[in-house]
């Protein structure tokens, strides 16, 4: 768990580059997947004053940008980023690669890379990925996203967590001790409903995004997973869902939406654009503080 002041701009997340290899990107579309990586090209990648160009989501754009600063600094390569609005990813991406107008790299969500690797738009470099010293290092899941019948396609670059945050200035004026969050969904429970005990103006115990699947995904989860509990079977078939500890979190959030200011106002309708922007306004007592992760795609 981390907490923070609440003028803390709070920002979860460790930025890994994943700009390796430059690949020339023209369009997709084969279900058998893109085309390989050149055999000769090493896992390090080549160095020789290429223009590499880099499409990245809107609410990565403070990760990609450091990352893109610090490697046009160190490399002859020279990446040219561009940020594209969250909810206009997708249809740019399927646009681009029926025009063949795809970028050489692709910072992408990462629930949309199995679709997007079937679809056969990225380059085939699971030589290069092999080849890395730190594999073993890397976040499996998002190199296991993008394999297709044995062939690797992705690597990770932005890699999210989802943290317990409270706001301390509140849990003061709520008598709370502000060096401890909850560590079980009562106490988040019951911290949450001190903070709403407070009646002051626009503040709320907790906050949700009531409208976003994703959003929920990694609010509610966490809570399942910390508990032992799982959410659904290893290949992803079968949701396991029907446990004692899933049925705690919706409890905790049922109970705290019949309270006066246990959840912020507009939980209900938030679709996930201004989804931290109550807690990082100092409007909110604790919450999950979820990132949705990422994954730097090359394409073909």
């Amino acid at each position: 768990m981390v907490s923070f002041n609440k003028v803390t701009r709070v920002i979860a997340g460790i930025a890994a580059t994943a700009l390796l290899i430059p690949m020339a990107a023209c369009g997709g579309g084969s279900s058998s997947g893109g085309s390989a990586a050149p055999a000769d090209i090493p896992a390090a990648g080549t160095d020789d004053g290429t223009e590499i160009t880099l499409w990245t989501r809107s609410p990565l754009e403070r990760q990609a940008k450091n990352a893109v600063k610090a490697y046009n600094a160190s490399h002859k390569n020279q990446v040219k980023l561009e940020i594209i609005p969250n909810d206009d990813m997708e249809g740019k991406v399927g646009g681009a690669s029926q025009t063949d107008s795809l970028p050489d790299i692709l910072a992408g969500d990462v629930v949309r890379i199995p679709y997007w690797a079937s679809e056969g738009i990225f380059t085939d470099i699971t030589k290069q990925i092999d080849g890395l010293d730190n594999k073993s290092d890397l976040q499996q899941g998002h190199i296991e996203a993008g394999t297709v019948d044995g062939k690797e396609y992705t690597l990770p670059f932005i890699t999210d967590v989802s943290v317990m945050v409270w706001n301390k200035d509140l849990y003061k004026e709520a008598g709370l001790d502000p060096e401890k969050g909850p560590s079980s969904i009562d106490e988040f429970v019951e911290q949450a409903k001190a903070v709403a005990a407070l009646n002051k103006d626009g503040v709320a115990g907790s906050y949700l995004a009531g409208q976003s699947g994703g959003a929920l995904v990694f609010d509610l989860f966490p809570s399942v997973w910390a508990d032992g509990e799982s959410v659904m079977n290893a290949d992803g078939t079968e949701a396991t869902l029907d446990n004692d500890s899933m049925k705690a979190v919706l409890d905790a959030y049922k109970e705290l939406a019949n309270t006066t200011n246990g959840l912020g106002a507009g939980s209900k309708e938030e679709t996930g654009a201004t989804w931290t922007a109550p807690f990082a306004n100092g409007n909110i007592g604790v919450m999950p503080y979820p990132n949705t992760s990422s994954t730097a795609l090359f394409e073909a």
